[in-house]
């Protein structure tokens, strides 16, 4: 096996600074050149097995509020800049915002491009921890006698490409990174990450490498990569204790026998790190608190605490070794007690394996507790300081910590090289090439657990069918795709078991889609019976009412939102829409102006002052507001239809085409958009376009009249008198009262 210690605490014989110097330069062109083409391979199978992921969707589990719902990454100027550094409602964590709003720059709200980010930083920290880990071989053996042997140096650098490989294939695509990687709303994992790699591979350069001259140089570097490791995430405000951890080993800087002059150096070296980890994690206790996060001591003693720790340090390493059952949310942690068997036994776990650590560590074998003590350190911030109340763990959490188990599979597939002889060394080749492949499919698998909002909420009632917040998020999913009766029965699940104001809002929107308008004002009524203050719900009633015709209901229940909140601008435009159907348009103009003060980037407010504008006949205005709705939401297909009608009534036919095709292209279901764009064809005299969309319309209500009436028109214009005859009976027997009494007064029966 690769020789990782020092024997028994003898220390080699000193060497000159010279030899030094020219060790550490000969490391670093090993490091820099003959080091990645191996590490490019791990990068590039890690990058190979996530690749499935670019056609996955976002999720409505975070992704949400910090990407496509969140209008502060929409541009890049000094106001984000601003809000980058110091907004505090999530998290302090301003290049992980940076990061998002670069994605959206290029990519808009494709999320393929959000995940190919995501890839592609993973596959970075892949290929720097297959670095990390052959640098800090190199550190080992720099420890050790020098040898002139070239065949010694040879088998060692093989020993140290497989263990640094092994090491970062296992980390690459073991499946527990899904959860970093897939995820689009974790970001900060993949980028504190690959900050945090560079920042210990600088400090190994800082101390056992670089020429002296330049060894500032790489602490300075260390220190920058830290601060934008705990930008991005602040879990990373342990890696001063980290590097604390590698004086004692590998680089054997200070131990337990040092004097107080080396702890001195040694403390005032880490002062800096120190001082901005403490500040970090002094903000987003704060931030984490206010946001719920954490939960509080009362509510979890720090006994209980301790224990959830040391559960979770064995779950996550049965986990590594065992990826199945993966689930985003595990469920939790009840019965935390010390009598209880799962707690005992991951306390005996824990304390075998540090007592064996230690064991070896006062045997010259360091490495072990150097790993185990790394794998705790890296834990702490989710274990201890971030306990949530419906999960006992995550995936995510393992990101960095793994690194440590992973570095021993990759030493001992080394060890199992280097002993292995002939045939049997292909065959080891082969087992190791099989377990690879096993896991890369595993990963693969859990990939499509994320395919969208419905397979990864599925996916959670099957490992943990107790938490009602994944019914809740999948009938919300069910809602956002339109299948309002998939999403009524998740709603109805939790509402039996946990009801709460906010699953009713949710299903009486579903009901009122499916046209039950009595079945939502029911639901609506809940909630207000439950919160009065519910302001959104007395939006939504006033919604129902109006679809029903009861405009004065709907304009009582926005009165009573527009008390409890005079500047909840979703009131002021749902007062527009009303006054829009009833027909004041001037009234509806002022609430939506009002709207627009309170809410300057609100699309939907321009969207109803638009149709008020429209519906006076400025349809110069109505325009203007339809573009300004449309570059705020790109993806609202009933504003292109709307600017279609204004620019069809101001005499541009070709660009309202324009805009009923792109309404279409958003929504091919959209009943409406068909008809006007119909009728468009007819006025430019496109006669057989006219009939295709009034086929289209019929197909999607059979029952309409009005589609089979226009479509009757255009066949009449053809000529084509039988079929347009045919049409119209089918209007006139649908209830159009119109062609009724014009088939009447023809004598034509229908």
């Amino acid at each position: 096996m690769i020789n990782i210690t020092t024997g028994t605490g003898k220390r080699s014989p000193a060497k000159s600074p010279q030899i030094e110097e020219v060790r550490g330069i000969k490391g670093i062109l090993f490091s820099s050149v003959r080091t990645w083409l191996p590490a490019l391979l791990a990068a590039a199978i890690t990058f190979a097995v996530f690749l499935p992921s670019l056609s996955n969707e976002f999720v409505n589990y975070d992704d949400d509020r910090f990407v496509y719902n969140n209008k502060h990454i929409v541009s890049m100027g000094p106001d984000f800049i601003k809000w980058a550094f110091t907004n505090r409602e999530y998290q302090w964590s301003p290049l992980r915002w940076i990061s998002h709003a670069t994605d959206y720059k290029i990519w808009g709200l494709n999320a393929a491009g959000h995940h190919l980010s995501s890839i592609v930083l993973h596959s970075l920290n892949a290929f720097l921890v297959v670095i990390l880990v052959i640098r800090l071989l190199e550190v080992m053996k720099l420890k050790m006698p020098p040898s002139e042997a070239v065949e010694e140096e040879v088998d060692f650098r093989r020993k140290a490409l497989v263990a640094g490989v092994i090491t970062g294939l296992l980390f690459g695509i073991h499946p527990l990174r899904v959860e970093s990687v897939v995820w689009i709303a974790e970001r900060k994992d993949v980028l504190s990450s690959f900050f945090f790699l560079l920042g210990l591979i600088s400090y190994l350069h800082y101390c056992a490498f670089s020429v002296r001259k330049r060894s500032f140089f790489y602490y300075l570097l260390a220190l920058v990569l830290f601060i934008m490791a705990v930008m991005s995430k602040a879990a990373a405000v342990v890696l001063p204790l980290v590097l604390i951890l590698m004086d004692f080993y590998p680089l054997e800087r200070v131990n337990f026998r040092s004097g107080p002059g080396i702890w001195r150096r040694v403390i005032m070296e880490k002062l800096p790190f120190l001082v901005i980890s403490g500040a970090v994690t002094w903000i987003n206790i704060g931030v984490h608190e206010s946001m719920g996060v954490i939960t509080p001591l009362v509510e979890v003693p720090f006994t209980d605490r301790m224990l959830l720790a040391v559960k979770t340090i064995a779950f996550y390493l049965m986990k590594a070794l065992w990826p199945f059952h993966l689930s985003l949310i595990y469920g939790k942690p009840y019965n935390v007690s010390f009598p209880s068997p799962e707690y005992i036994g991951s306390i005996l776990f824990a304390a075998a394996v540090t007592a064996l650590c230690i064991f070896l560590w006062q045997r010259g074998k360091r490495l072990w507790l150097s790993v185990w003590v790394y794998y705790i350190v890296m834990l702490l911030p989710v274990s201890v300081i971030k306990v949530y109340s419906f999960s006992f763990a995550h995936d995510r959490y393992t990101y960095m910590p793994s690194i440590g188990p992973f570095l021993l599979a990759g030493l001992g597939a080394a060890f199992l090289v280097e002993r292995i002889k002939g045939k049997n060394k292909t065959i080891l080749f082969s087992i190791l090439i099989v377990v690879l492949s096993l896991i890369a499919g595993l990963t693969i698998k859990q990939i499509a657990v994320w395919k969208n909002s419905i397979t990864l909420w599925s996916s959670v009632m099957e490992y943990n069918p107790r938490f009602i917040g994944a019914y809740y998020n999948r009938g919300f999913a069910y809602f956002t795709l339109g299948k309002y009766g998939e999403a009524i029965k998740d709603l109805d699940h939790v509402i039996e078991s946990t009801p709460f104001e906010e699953a009713y809002n949710m299903r009486g929107a579903a009901y009122q889609e499916t046209g039950d308008f009595q079945a939502a004002l029911r639901d609506f009524s809940k909630v207000i019976e439950l919160q009065p203050g519910n302001v959104p719900a007395y939006n939504n009633r006033a919604d129902a009412y109006a679809r029903i015709g009861n405009y004065q209901r709907a304009l009582e229940d926005l009165g009573k939102a527009v008390e409890w909140d005079p500047k909840y601008s979703v009131t002021r435009i749902n007062l527009c829409a009303v006054n829009n159907s009833m027909g004041n348009y001037q009234q509806a103009l002022k609430e939506c102006t009002m709207a627009i003060e309170m809410d300057p980037d609100n699309a939907s407010a321009y969207k109803r002052r638009g149709f008020s504008y429209n519906a006076l006949g400025n349809y110069k205005e109505a325009i203007r507001d339809y573009d300004r709705a449309v570059t705020l939401n790109s993806k609202d297909y009933e504003t292109y239809n709307f600017r279609g009608i204004a620019r069809k009534n101001n005499g541009d036919h070709s660009m309202a085409i324009r805009d009923f095709t792109r309404a279409i292209e958003l929504n091919a279901g959209f009943f409406d958009v068909y008809i006007v764009r119909g009728v468009t064809y007819g006025e430019l005299g496109k006669i057989e376009d006219a009939i295709n969309d009034f086929t289209v319309a019929i197909g999607l209500r059979p029952k309409d009249a009005s589609a089979y009436y226009n479509r009757g028109a255009a066949y009449y214009r053809l000529g084509r008198e039988k079929e347009a005859m045919k049409d119209f009976r089918m209007a006139a027997g649908l209830g159009d009262r119109d062609v009724q009494k014009i088939l009447k007064d023809r004598g034509i029966r229908w």
